[in-house]
């Protein structure tokens, strides 16, 4: 609780320390291998890593959906992936009820054979 209070006397090894116990407890929980959890330092650099790790896959014929009124971290790297590779950004708009939990599926649904979900083991990146 210190280091939550105290965030400056923190140091990077800090970081690291219970990352083999907490990626250990996420296999547990959730299943899987703890090689298959990886602990980041933040939302908005898991998102420009992943970004980071599809962008070779995409090219000018792709496109990348994002939700309208997304969270900039979770825009800004697919702006770039998509600015860098070609490749076509669409924005699924905010749904008429404002019920977000269909309106990827729809998205898909409404470009058969448009979309592909990477996907890297059990999980969906």
């Amino acid at each position: 609780m210190k280091s939550k209070s105290h965030p400056w006397e923190r140091t990077p090894q800090d970081f690291f320390t219970d990352a083999e116990t907490i990626r250990r407890s996420a296999a547990s929980i959730f299943g899987g291998e703890p090689d298959g959890y990886a602990i980041i330092p933040s939302v908005s650099y898991g998102l420009s890593t992943a970004a980071r790790a599809v962008e070779p896959m995409l090219g000018k014929d792709d496109s990348i959906l994002i939700l309208e009124e997304g969270f900039p971290s979770n825009v800004l790297p697919w702006m770039r992936v998509a600015k860098e590779r070609g490749a076509k950004l669409i924005t699924i708009p905010v749904p008429g009820d404002g019920n977000w939990t269909n309106a990827p599926s729809a998205a898909y649904r409404f470009f058969p054979g448009f979309c592909n979900i990477v996907q890297q083991g059990p999980s969906l990146v």
